[in-house]
């Protein structure tokens, strides 16, 4: 029943794109004049001067694991100057900072600041400072779909500053240094599951250097629809770093996009792996799940384990300037060791998103994606940027 399921849910992915070109006179009357409102609302949030420009919108969304979310973020986005060398180079790209504060009726407060800084002599930077106040539950680990097991509620405070800093060797090759430092502390614990002897029950520092080697031929970093975007990476967590933990990670993240028919529709496909050895800490764990992976897994605490992989793929429609669709599939699978059977108890999920571009020029999209996993669990996710 399972897989009858999935070949009707890529049927329909499939024949999206043919019932979209029919159909796209009726899309432009439409969302057109839905545009012509939203513009002018727009006028009245979104700050443009020069070549920068900035926005700020209220968010709201649910989830089983949060509860009602909402809070604020904005965008601000820095065009480069045109000029002979930032016209003529591939990777002056704009540079983004999108600052977010939230609140949830489950007691989560967060505030996070994502930069994305290109310079067109070659270098990139890509860091993320996040605070989480956040309620937490211990599942355990290597759990499978529709097991029965015992939790561990918890509440948690998290400090969490990562990134990297990259180097073009030319036009597609970049080298980096990517470092990662991050602090837990775990109070309020109710339940047995969660023991002393877990790694990762003291909190404490999980702080790690590493490098990475990337490939990028994408037309475009925040939307792309042409182009692909291969990244390997390897880390080491260690005490010479002040880390209370000793471990290992190695990762590896494959994506293509290729662009259908007359531009407007294009597939995005993604696949990923993330390896880990030694005394990895429980919350620190490869996981599956969230905005990014797997959307339609609730708790991304749930599925954890030594190895992860998955593969996924989005069907994205411009309907214009402002507003697009999406489809998705995806399927994945926690592991232990690497020599397990990677197809028993994987999970399998499948949804539908709407677009909205803040930045036009820029297409920096906000996104609203409802997922649902074949064993029923669902979630509602919105963010800024695409998952992948």
């Amino acid at each position: 029943m399972k897989n009858i399921f999935i070949l009707l849910f890529t049927f329909l992915l499939t024949n999206t794109y043919l019932f979209a070109q029919k159909t796209e006179k009726v899309e432009a009357d439409t969302v057109g004049f839905i545009n012509n409102i939203v513009e002018k609302t727009l006028d009245l949030v979104t700050v443009e001067k020069g070549n920068t420009t900035f926005a700020a919108f209220p968010t709201l969304g649910y989830s089983s694991a949060i509860g009602l979310d909402f809070g604020i973020f904005g965008v601000y986005s820095i065009k480069p100057e045109e000029d002979e060398q930032s016209t003529n180079s591939r990777f002056h790209r704009p540079t983004t900072f999108v600052p977010s504060i939230s609140y949830s009726t489950k007691k989560q407060y967060m505030f996070s600041l994502d930069a994305m800084i290109f310079s067109k002599s070659g270098w990139n930077s890509m860091s993320s400072f996040n605070f989480l106040n956040m309620p937490g539950v211990y599942f355990g680990i290597g759990v499978q779909p529709n097991e029965e097991v015992q939790t561990t509620l918890f509440s948690s405070t998290r400090y969490l500053f990562m990134g990297e800093i990259n180097k073009s060797i030319n036009d597609i090759y970049f080298i980096g240094l990517k470092y990662d430092l991050s602090h837990v502390h775990n109070f309020n614990l109710e339940g047995e599951s969660l023991q002393p002897d877990i790694t990762g029950y003291d909190g404490g520092w999980a702080n790690g250097l590493g490098v990475t080697l990337k490939r990028d031929t994408r037309n475009n970093t925040t939307y792309p629809t042409q182009g692909s975007f291969w990244q390997f990476s390897a880390m080491k967590y260690g005490k010479y770093l002040g880390s209370s933990y000793d471990y290992e990670t190695v990762l590896f993240d494959f994506r293509n996009y290729f662009e259908l028919g007359d531009g407007k529709n294009s597939l995005a496909v993604q696949a990923f792996m993330q390896m880990t050895f030694g005394e990895v800490p429980f919350y620190n764990m490869p996981n599956l799940g969230g905005s990014k992976s797997l959307r339609g897994l609730v708790h991304q605490s749930k599925y954890i384990d030594q190895h992860i992989y998955y593969v996924q793929t989005e069907y994205r429609r411009t309907l214009d300037n402002r507003f697009g669709v999406t489809a998705f599939v995806g399927t994945g699978n926690t592991l232990a060791h690497l020599d397990d059977n990677w197809t028993e108890g994987m999970n399998t999920v499948y949804g539908l998103g709407g677009r909205f571009n803040l930045v036009p020029k820029e297409r920096i999209n906000f996104r609203l994606d409802y997922g649902r996993s074949i064993t029923g669990e669902s979630t509602l996710i919105m963010t800024v940027m695409e998952a992948f």
